[in-house]
């Protein structure tokens, strides 16, 4: 399971490095802990990719989930969330079954985990 979580999380790094190509993808909460039960979600958060505004938040999610959806891996349930305090797009990945979540240049989870 360990290296399914890995794989996945730099798969979806190429993919988000493909549209931004100084963007690094760091995963956080209970993943980059360590501390998450097989059922747990990956939660990612894009850093460098520029958006600002929460509407360009928005619009940067939006292409996210367009290159996800042409991923050659199926990501089921892919939904952007627009309207939360953080906007996000998540998905469950088909062949392990794992949800993730991502968000852009919010850097509270990444404090949050490193304490």
């Amino acid at each position: 399971e360990v290296e399914v979580r890995a794989s996945l999380v730099e798969t979806v790094s190429k993919i988000v490095t493909n549209i931004w190509p100084d963007a690094l993808v760091q995963p956080f909460g209970s993943y980059a802990t360590g501390l998450y039960l097989p059922s747990s979600d990956i939660d990612l958060v894009v850093l460098g990719a520029g958006p600002e505004t929460k509407q360009e938040q928005v619009a940067a999610l939006k292409r996210i989930a367009s290159a996800l959806r042409a991923a050659e891996w199926q990501a089921d349930d892919l939904e952007v969330i627009a309207n939360a305090k953080v906007p996000i797009v998540k998905f469950r990945h088909a062949d392990s079954g794992l949800d993730v979540d991502i968000c852009l240049e919010s850097r509270d989870g990444l404090l949050s985990s490193a304490l």
